[in-house]
C-alpha cells in the first residue's frame, strides 16, 4: 500500500501493507514467479512495499514465509500428474500415426521451402543479369521453372 499521506507513521504503514499482502493471500491468487520461485519483487510492487519493510516487519516476515510454504512449482504439479496417467496401447499407436503424418508434412514445407529459395536464388541472378548486361528475364519465367523442380523435389524425397 502506498504512503497518501506523509503524516502516517511508517510502523502503520507496514501495518497497512500487511493487511494488505494478507488479505490478497486469503483470496488464493497466483503468485509471481520468476525462475521457479515466488517473486517477492513483483508482490513488493503491486503493494508498495520497500525491501527494507519486508525485513524490519514481522508480519511481512511471517506472510512471505507463509508464501513460500503454499508455493508448489508447476514442474512438480506436472511431474505427479504425469505419474497419475497410464498410457495405453491404443494411445502410443496414435501418437505414432501422428508422428507419420507430421513427418510426411514436414517433408512437403521442406521442398516448398527449397522450391521458395531456389526461386529467390533464380530471382537474383536475374537481377545481377540485368544490372551487368541489361538484359531482362522474365518472372514467370523463374517460376515456372522454379516450379517444376519443387515438384521433382517432392516426388523424389517423399516417395
Amino acid at each position: 500500500m502506498k504512503k497518501g499521506n506523509k503524516k502516517m507513521s511508517t510502523q502503520r504503514i507496514g501495518e497497512l501493507n500487511a493487511n494488505a499482502v494478507e488479505s490478497w493471500l486469503s483470496d488464493n491468487p497466483v503468485i509471481p514467479q520468476s525462475k521457479g520461485k515466488p517473486n517477492r519483487s513483483a508482490i513488493s510492487r503491486k503493494f508498495g512495499i520497500t525491501k527494507s519493510t519486508w525485513e524490519s516487519n514481522s508480519r511481512l516476515k511471517a506472510l512471505w514465509t507463509k508464501i513460500q510454504g503454499r508455493f508448489v512449482p508447476k514442474s512438480n504439479m506436472i511431474n505427479s500428474s504425469k505419474s497419475n496417467t497410464k498410457i495405453t496401447e491404443d494411445d502410443v499407436i496414435a501418437l505414432l500415426n501422428k508422428k507419420d503424418d507430421m513427418i510426411i508434412q514436414l517433408q512437403a514445407e521442406l521442398a516448398r521451402t527449397k522450391s521458395n529459395a531456389e526461386l529467390l536464388r533464380r530471382n537474383l541472378a536475374a537481377e545481377e543479369l540485368l544490372i551487368l548486361t541489361g538484359r531482362y528475364i522474365p518472372y514467370n519465367v523463374l517460376k515456372d521453372d522454379s516450379e517444376l523442380d519443387s515438384e521433382l523435389i517432392l516426388n523424389n524425397e517423399i516417395t
